[in-house]
């Protein structure tokens, strides 16, 4: 995630958490999915999380 949010940005905290959270699922009963615009680094992330 370095490559997208520039160092000069505080790291968002709170998307960690959940991408923390969600990598930790099993795979066989979840499926998660990360949308973000790559031009600009600072607007805020969906998270989708769905139960198989």
């Amino acid at each position: 995630m370095e490559d997208i949010i520039p160092k000069s940005i505080p790291i968002r905290e709170e998307l960690e958490t959940v991408q923390a959270f969600a990598s930790h699922l099993p795979t066989d009963a979840w499926t998660s999915c990360r949308l973000e615009t790559l031009n600009r680094p600072t607007a805020p992330v969906l998270v989708l999380v769905f139960k198989k």
